[in-house]
């Protein structure tokens, strides 16, 4: 897609055509790796993926109790996986909400540190700044999905919750 942008331009401009090398992003050329091996059953039950960043901007920081509440209220099973992160910044905030809302039937906390398995039990992704949506998208974008939902919070969220 890239590549056909600079022709363009290259043939508007009329400029010499460039050697073009395409290189990737090393990141996501190996979560697409991981992708292709990544073995899952998907089940019947719709899941939320709540993947916060981590700091005073981050959507457990700043709707954590409220925003699980909400959660708990539909009939969707929840993931909740905190950016490591939190564990060194906010380590109080997350022990509270560890202590309220221990792993369930429908609510399961994600440590793990590799966020794929998540994203592919997920439908649903609601996160704040958090780079994970990009590897959301190279989930979906290799297996050809529809694209899942993805909420990406904002200040306006207070009105919501």
């Amino acid at each position: 897609m890239q590549e056909q942008y600079i022709r363009e331009l290259e043939q508007k401009r009329n400029l010499p055509e460039k050697e073009l090398v395409v290189v990737g992003n090393i990141r996501l050329d190996e979560i697409a790796k991981k992708i292709k091996n990544l073995k899952l059953q998907k089940e019947d039950k719709k899941t939320i993926l709540l993947s916060p960043s981590w700091g005073r901007e981050s959507i457990l920081y700043k709707y954590g109790e409220r925003m699980i509440d909400k959660l708990l209220e539909t009939d969707y099973d929840i993931i909740i996986r905190p950016h490591p992160q939190m564990k060194i910044d906010n380590p109080q905030l997350l022990e509270s909400l560890l202590q309220k809302y221990p792993n369930q039937e429908r609510l399961v906390w994600d440590f793990e540190r590799d966020n794929l398995p998540s994203m592919a039990k997920s439908d649903i992704m609601i996160s704040d700044f958090s780079g994970t949506m990009k590897s959301l998208l190279v989930y979906l974008s290799s297996y050809q999905q529809q694209i899942k939902s993805i909420i990406s919070c904002i200040s306006t969220i207070d009105v919501i919750i």
